[in-house]
């Protein structure tokens, strides 16, 4: 189930939660959005989504090597990149890094 009450206009789009000096994110016609870090570990949510039940996936391309976490969080989730802490760095999120071939989770 996924709920996206009064998500409105934002509902998918993503939305920096840390770092954001750091990355740029842009929206495409074919409402694909891409993120852009020119320095640090910065960290982007889904806007508007609150997933509850069911089986979810999400695609993404890198484009270039480097360390990047991907997964997914719950509520409390709060990313910092002065604290270090990014999607599977403590107990409210999970995340896989594909260059260390690592799950993340507190």
């Amino acid at each position: 189930k996924i709920h996206a009450l009064n998500a409105g206009p934002l509902f998918g789009k993503l939305k920096p939660t840390s770092g954001d000096a750091q990355m740029t994110i842009t929206m495409h016609e074919d409402k694909t959005s891409t993120l852009t870090v020119s320095n640090g570990f910065p960290t982007a949510v889904l806007q508007g989504c609150l997933i509850t039940s069911g089986r979810w996936y999400y695609e993404f391309t890198l484009k270039r090597d480097g360390v990047a976490q991907v997964g997914w969080c719950d509520l409390h989730f709060y990313a910092s990149t002065r604290g270090g802490v990014g999607v599977g760095d403590d107990k409210h999120s999970w995340g896989y890094d594909g260059h260390r071939v690592l799950f993340w989770f507190n």
